[in-house]
Formats: C-alpha cells, sequence, structure tokens
C-alpha cells in the first residue's frame, strides 16, 4: 500500500536527563520530549535541541523518529491508563499512516523538509522502564506497532499540522510492517519470510545498522538450515 494521506498531530523535541529507572538504577534518556510550538529545523541529525542518550537510538538514517497516534487506543486499553504526549519518545505523532502502509524509501515532503523512510523503531528496554512494565518492550515488537523512522534528504522546518505529502514510492513492497514480521520471527523464534530478508538485505534505502544485522542473521540462518539438513 502506498503511504496514505497524513498529518503530524504534535512535534516533540528534548535533551537527554537521568529520567528513567531501571533495575533500581537512575539511568539517561531521551523519551522525555518537550512539545514543540510552532515551527522546528529539521537537519540530517535530526529536529534541533533533540537528544539520545544511545547512540544506536540517533544517527542520520534516524534522524527523525514517528509513531502513529492510531496505535495509543491498542496501548491505552492493555496497560489501562491514557498515554502521555510523545509516549514511545517520538519526536512526530502522526495521523494517517500506519506500520503497513510505510514502505522503506518512501520519499516524503513535509512542510519545507524532505524526508525517507528508514527503518523500522527498534524498541528497547527504556519504553518498558518508562511505564515500570518489563514486558512492554516484548509486546512493542509482537505487536510490530514499533513506529519507523526518518532521514533527512533536504533540511527544513516542520510544525504541528504540516502534512506529510509522498514524493517518491519504491516498488519492492518492503514495509515497515514486513520487515517487523522478520525482526519479530528472529526475536521469539517464529516463521520468517526468507523472500522479505533476501529482499531487505539488498535495499540501499534501509538504515546501514539495520541492512547489516539482518545480513548476519540471515547468515547464522542459512549455516543453521544447512546444520539441520546436513
Amino acid at each position: 500500500m502506498r503511504f496514505p494521506r497524513t498529518t503530524i498531530v504534535d512535534v516533540h523535541a528534548g535533551p537527554v536527563a537521568p529520567s528513567l529507572v531501571f533495575a533500581g538504577h537512575r539511568i539517561e534518556s531521551g523519551m522525555y520530549k518537550d512539545h514543540v510550538e510552532g515551527a522546528i529545523a529539521v537537519g540530517v541529525d535530526g529536529l534541533e535541541g533533540d537528544e539520545h542518550s544511545d547512540p544506536e537510538h540517533g544517527g542520520r538514517d534516524r534522524a527523525v523518529c514517528v509513531y502513529a497516534r492510531e496505535r495509543y487506543a491498542h496501548w491505552e486499553e492493555r496497560i489501562g491508563r491514557p498515554l502521555p504526549p510523545s509516549a514511545f519518545g517520538e519526536n512526530l505523532t502522526t495521523k494517517g499512516a500506519v506500520e503497513d502502509d510505510v514502505t522503506i524509501g518512501d520519499v516524503v515532503a513535509v512542510g519545507d523538509t524532505v524526508l525517507q523512510v528508514t527503518q523500522p523503531r527498534t524498541p528497547c528496554f527504556r519504553i518498558a522502564a518508562r511505564y515500570g512494565l518489563k514486558d512492554f518492550t516484548a509486546w512493542v515488537w509482537q505487536t510490530g506497532y514499533t513506529g519507523w523512522f526518518f532521514r533527512c534528504l533536504e533540511p527544513g522546518h516542520v510544525r504541528a499540522g504540516d502534512e506529510i505529502r509522498l514524493l517518491e514510492h519504491p516498488g519492492h513492497g518492503i514495509t515497515i510492517g514486513r520487515l517487523n514480521e522478520v525482526a519479530a520471527g528472529f526475536a521469539f523464534r517464529g516463521p520468517i519470510d526468507d523472500a522479505v530478508l533476501d529482499a531487505a538485505v539488498a535495499l540501499p534505502e534501509l538504515a546501514v545498522a539495520w541492512r547489516e544485522g539482518l545480513a548476519i542473521r540471515r547468515a547464522q540462518r542459512a549455516a543453521l538450515l544447512h546444520h539441520d539438513q546436513g
């Protein structure tokens, strides 16, 4: 499916702070972000003033984190309480597109900024720590309700209310949702679509870390299958 008409509901950015407690220790995190009023600059390294406590959470392939507002209802029902704004530490909370609608390599215009879809958002232990629910990170993987990342192709500004307009749509069909299914298969020893795995490893638009990680997983899987058949 092609990226549907989508708008930005909220924009958030903020510094790293010792804001979470995990295993009895206070840890730094960028999960708690500040609401942005008006326009904010977006460059190749992300939104102005936005910080990441872990290098794996930032970088040019992960410049802008997005989460669909449509997913909030599922989590609010599951955990039995309302979620705050930027509940998953996302920069852009959107309405319109979810993971199955978003294809690796989609190029979009937002305000006067041009962005490109690079990878699923990889949920980490900080999500579980934020809500005091040890299984929350696993739940995100299992549902595939992860959100996704953009890289910035042309710097500019974005604001709440901006429409996200599709400019280019690749024809390979590897969506955020399909990659999440592969990742969940590895994480929980479930079925893996080898055709999707092979195609993903060959995608130049896919974030380098994901491409390299999937290539390693594919080699390990091939070796295991060879061993089992031998």
